[in-house]
């Protein structure tokens, strides 16, 4: 636990990049839920996983069950973790609930308004923002970078690093911390 307290620090913008399966989704479900054990407000934003699997990975963890294993008790978790799970606002701006890139920014930044502070704001799938528009995507991120530093927020979003292999804009690590230099230059 002291990992994932060590994790949660104010006004930072913070960002994991791994390939398909790299577990990134699970390590910001686990801040989420280890935010919610804690009595600290998180947003999780999802931009491309369908609802319903996130929810069940929420639940999973705080039964600390493997998914698979949740999938055959899926009536035997109980009310508290499902309570617990509730608790993580989930903002699901996978498609096709999201048009464009300019709806994606909107909702993210009008549920982040809505937070109280601080807060623990996580991003997930940002490189399905690329898709939409790259340049919306690095205006998404500074304007991130200055949403930690004015609120105090903790701020981690995740990004595959694999793309090109499927056709795509890579998004790589060189590219992110490149523009969240320019949010963290922008804010100060």
């Amino acid at each position: 636990m002291h990992f994932y307290a060590s994790c949660i620090e104010p006004s930072q913008l913070n960002t994991v990049v791994a390939v398909t399966g790299g577990m990134k989704t699970f390590f910001l479900l686990n801040l989420a839920n280890f935010a919610a054990m804690n009595g600290l407000s998180a947003c999780f934003v999802n931009l491309q996983m369908h609802p319903i699997e996130i929810r069940k990975r929420m639940i999973a963890m705080t039964q600390n069950l493997p998914l698979w294993e949740l999938e055959q008790r899926h009536t035997e978790f109980s009310a508290a973790a499902q309570a617990q799970a509730e608790t993580i606002k989930l903002l699901d701006l996978s498609p096709p609930n999201a048009a464009s890139a300019d709806d994606v920014r909107r909702e993210i930044l009008g549920a982040i308004s809505q937070l109280p502070r601080p807060a623990l704001i996580l991003v997930d799938g940002l490189e399905s923002m690329a898709k939409y528009d790259r340049a919306k995507t690095d205006e998404l991120i500074a304007r991130l970078g200055g949403i930690a530093t004015d609120m105090g927020a903790c701020i981690w979003m995740s990004a595959q690093g694999n793309r090109q292999a499927a056709g795509e804009e890579v998004f790589d690590i060189p590219s992110i911390a490149e523009t969240s230099a320019k949010a963290q230059i922008s804010s100060q």
